[in-house]
């Protein structure tokens, strides 16, 4: 009994011993990836991609310039493991190098301030999205005459899924040079402005696609078919701005015509937010098999030349969707851009309020609310708009109508939209957190928003107005408060006070408080719920 004891205590002790170390490895392993991501800059990357169209098939390099901003022991490049990696190389000298998951890892010895270079030379057979572009890969269909046509979207996997590259979203490259070699008569359409494009031995071609301008790594795509192109220019804030449209040959004509949106759209948007943030590398639509994706100066397009969102939007709403939507993503995500998912808010809060105030520029301020109030039924109120997780729709609808109640409160509409051309000029071209961009918009409205971004950005919950009404000789008078998660919450609201559509300013606050009102009839009391996202409950 005592031996089977021991025994169970040694065999306990070896297991656990194997688990902690299997913990301590796995951090020690996170510890280098972060070492890595922190202590380097990425510069530049110069990605080849040879594809073989028919047989979906990938042989490619990427060459990418860094700067250390610390001692360096260990590289950490990723790429998913579906790829084999044939070499790798840094500063032109081939390195011994361990894959891990989906890490290239090899040992260095480089010194802060040093410039370097990594090439990793790779193939194999892409992997295939699932349902784009939420579930990111490769895209594969055919065309009217079955020839392949194929995109790819991985805005959760990151560009790892497709392309060796340092997967931090924190850490964009300054610029990127795509070269894509296909077999005629397939045309490959990147991000970026197109610098050349040659004939090549065996029926191949080669595309050389720029990106002038820093570019996060889910935003790199590539589009192969046999497509036709047109072309126009826009006089935009910063001059011509060329506008560049690929699709497939047997929807150009229907293209020309549904594309002519575009343009004003592209000028109501600076407008609201001041100059494309692009220029040098132009405004691209692709079309895709897919819905679409907001990549970087080279839109993907799937909406099928239909208005709203596969043809199916709100009443007297007539504009596509997917052009709208994923063109705001130009201002909100690729120039401001999140430095990790959980402020992804940023991206999808902005483009999905862009919406509405695009809304307003084509019909007006009423419009614009049955727009907002369109989104509002679209609310789960289910998880924090602020989270790594992101099973909710929340971070668009509900983060929209935080926007539109920031204007709301600010009772200053040319004071809020210059707020939003400050976030643009302040962060052009930046990584940003959630904290930046509400200290930003808190230091120029010039008040305390700290309670109400806490409210509804870090909690599920909408703040609940409380009120009930009292009768003091002859007087009606209103008593309210919020009943919030954050104590402090005090947003102010608009209410009826008099039932002659006069609404009046009141100020809740976690305590009591009372007003008197002239006349009202007090079982139509409301809120102007066009205008805010709250619960209200009458308790007496």
């Amino acid at each position: 009994m005592k031996f089977r004891k021991n025994y169970y205590l040694i065999l306990l002790s070896c297991l656990l011993f194997f688990f902690f170390s299997c913990i301590d490895s796995k951090k020690k392993q996170i510890n280098k990836v972060s070492l890595f991501n922190d202590c380097s800059d990425f510069k530049y990357a110069n990605l080849t991609i040879d594809f073989d169209v028919n047989n979906l098939y990938i042989k490619g390099n990427n060459q990418m310039y860094f700067e250390s901003n610390c001692f360096i022991d260990t590289i950490i490049i990723d790429l998913f493991p579906d790829f084999d990696v044939d070499s790798v190389f840094l500063n032109d000298k081939k390195q011994q190098f361990d894959r891990i998951g989906s890490h290239i890892k090899f040992a260095s010895n480089l010194e802060s301030d040093i410039k370097f270079t990594i090439d990793v030379f790779y193939r194999g057979s892409p992997i295939l999205a699932q349902n784009p572009p939420w579930e990111g890969g490769f895209v594969v269909s055919q065309d009217s005459s079955n020839l392949p046509w194929i995109g790819v979207a991985c805005q959760n996997e990151g560009g790892q899924i497709w392309w060796p590259c340092k997967h931090d979203l924190s850490d964009e490259p300054d610029s990127m040079k795509i070269n894509a070699i296909v077999d005629h008569p397939y045309v490959a359409v990147s991000n970026g402005k197109l610098l050349n494009y040659k004939k090549l031995q065996n029926n191949k071609r080669i595309y050389q696609w720029m990106v002038n301008s820093p570019i996060n790594n889910y935003n790199v795509t590539m589009n192969i078919a046999d497509y036709a192109n047109f072309k126009d220019t826009l006089l935009g804030l910063e001059g011509l701005l060329p506008l560049d449209y690929y699709v497939l040959k047997e929807h150009l004509d229907a293209a020309k015509i549904h594309f002519k949106q575009v343009k004003p759209m592209l000028h109501i948007f600076e407008k609201l937010f001041g100059p494309y943030p692009f220029y040098q590398d132009g405004y691209k639509l692709v079309e895709t098999s897919y819905l679409g994706m907001e990549h970087q100066s080279c839109i993907s397009y799937g909406n099928k030349f239909m208005q709203g969102y596969l043809g199916n939007f709100p009443d007297k709403i007539d504009f596509d969707f997917i052009i709208i939507h994923e063109t705001a993503h130009e201002w909100w995500g690729n120039s401001v851009s999140m430095c990790d998912v959980k402020d992804m808010w940023i991206h999808e809060s902005f483009a999905t309020y862009a919406e509405a105030l695009y809304v307003e520029e084509l019909y007006g301020y009423d419009e614009m609310l049955q727009y907002l109030n369109y989104q509002k039924n679209k609310i789960l109120n289910n998880e924090p708009i602020v989270n790594a997780f992101h099973k909710s729709t929340d971070m668009y609808y509900k983060g929209s109508w935080v926007l539109h109640m920031l204007r709301v409160y600010l009772q200053n509409d040319a004071k809020w939209y210059n707020i939003l051309k400050g976030l643009q000029l302040e962060f052009r071209h930046k990584i940003v957190n959630t904290k930046d961009v509400t200290k930003y918009i808190e230091k120029h409205y010039e008040r305390d928003l700290n309670p109400f971004f806490k409210q509804y950005l870090f909690y599920h919950k909408l703040p609940v107005f409380e009120y009930f009404f009292t009768v003091i000789n002859n007087e009606i008078l209103l008593n309210y408060r919020w009943d919030a998660i954050v104590n402090d919450f005090d947003m102010p609201l608009l209410v009826d006070v008099n039932s002659q559509n006069k609404n009046k300013w009141i100020y809740p606050t976690s305590k009591w408080h009372e007003i008197k009102l002239n006349y009202i009839d007090t079982v139509e009391f409301n809120i102007a719920e066009n205008l805010f996202l709250i619960e209200m409950r009458k308790i007496k």
